[in-house]
């Protein structure tokens, strides 16, 4: 446990046991957040901490009461917790809107001395609060260059472009972001038929430092025709 919360980059959690009674276990609310965003990235881990209630066989139906902010306000989850050395903590989500983007908002509060009612007030303060600092806007323009296509049968490459709609994003101020071209494709697919003006040939992922924020097609702003009659790889191509 300790291993992998060291490569999601948790550098204020440490685990003293499996259960979390332990009170030599230890995080903040930052790396509890920052968890429940990489867990809220499963499926089925999402229709799990969604469910208000739920029957089970044998016990019957169980109520959610261990985490009172599910249900309002579009909250979704995710965890609550209590010992008597950390006292209450309560992680919520919730998705919310920012201009045309759908964004998962995470609110983590530690350490509370009220019960979980109290708690899930102060997520549900901080998930209003986060939403209200977020702004949207335009990264790339429509036909930005971010790359260059070139094979081996023409002289001059194709470069490779944003569109047709700009690239825009929702977050914070002062949030930044990386930028990485990722290529799409089979050079196969290209030697057989060539690619046609606008093929998506790549994938512009912008990164921020919690992780993967934006994926968007990068395309072909020219044809590339197929090899002429007679052409042939080199060594190293095949």
């Amino acid at each position: 446990m300790n291993a992998t919360a060291a490569k999601l980059g948790l550098s204020k959690t440490h685990y003293a046991d499996a259960s979390g009674v332990n009170p030599g276990s230890r995080s903040t609310a930052l790396d509890q957040a920052r968890l429940a965003g990489m867990a809220m990235q499963n499926p089925v881990f999402v229709s799990i901490v969604d469910e208000l209630h739920i029957r089970l066989p044998v016990t019957g139906e169980i109520w959610n009461a261990y985490n009172p902010a599910v249900g309002v306000d579009g909250i979704i989850g995710v965890k609550s917790g209590f010992t008597l050395a950390a006292s209450v903590c309560l992680v919520t989500a919730a998705w919310r809107v920012v201009g045309r983007h759908r964004l998962l908002v995470i609110s983590a509060v530690v350490g509370q001395p009220t019960n979980m009612f109290g708690a899930a007030d102060e997520d549900e303060a901080l998930l209003y609060a986060a939403t209200a600092e977020f702004v949207t806007r335009t990264v790339l323009a429509s036909g930005t260059e971010v790359g260059q296509a070139l094979v081996d049968w023409t002289h001059s490459p194709t470069a490779v472009r944003i569109g047709p709609n700009p690239v825009t994003v929702a977050g914070w101020p002062g949030l930044t972001l990386k930028e990485a071209v990722m290529p799409l494709g089979s050079a196969r697919l290209w030697r057989a038929h060539g690619l046609s003006a606008g093929s998506t040939v790549a994938l512009l992922e912008l990164a921020s430092p919690f992780g993967t924020y934006l994926k968007c097609p990068a395309r072909l702003a020219a044809a590339i025709p197929p090899p002429p009659a007679g052409w042939a790889p080199s060594a190293l191509d095949r």
